[in-house]
């Protein structure tokens, strides 16, 4: 599912409606930040729907906060390579921009903590 925009993944997804979380939950986001966040959320219990746009809306957050903190930019396309950039941010966003980022798994690790697979 693209992250930075998952809407017709997230109205086309098997089992959306299906509740996946206790109504409070830490998720890590650690790809493709070198610096990784654990973030907590409480409005739950969510649905596979809400998780992934939870997800999603985070991880534009993240990259929001990067840009606006680091002398290097996410947005920066290199016509030679695919995307490659390092920055000086909080989270030391490196090599994929939010639009190439691709949500593919989340999984569960305890009870209430998640780990997101992006590629």
């Amino acid at each position: 599912m693209p992250i930075a925009d998952p809407s017709f993944a997230i109205a086309n997804m098997c089992k959306g409606d299906e509740i996946v979380t206790p109504a409070q939950l830490k998720i890590r986001f650690s790809h493709p930040l070198e610096n990784p966040v654990i973030v907590r959320f409480a409005g739950g219990p969510y649905t596979r729907n809400q998780l992934a746009k939870l997800i999603c809306d985070q991880y534009a957050k993240i990259y929001a906060e990067e840009n606006e903190k680091s002398a290097v930019k996410t947005n920066v396309l290199c016509p030679q390579l695919v995307n490659v950039f390092e920055c000086d941010g909080p989270y030391k966003i490196w090599g994929y921009d939010l639009r190439y980022l691709m949500l593919f798994s989340i999984t569960i690790q305890s009870i209430c903590e998640l780990h997101v697979r992006t590629e």
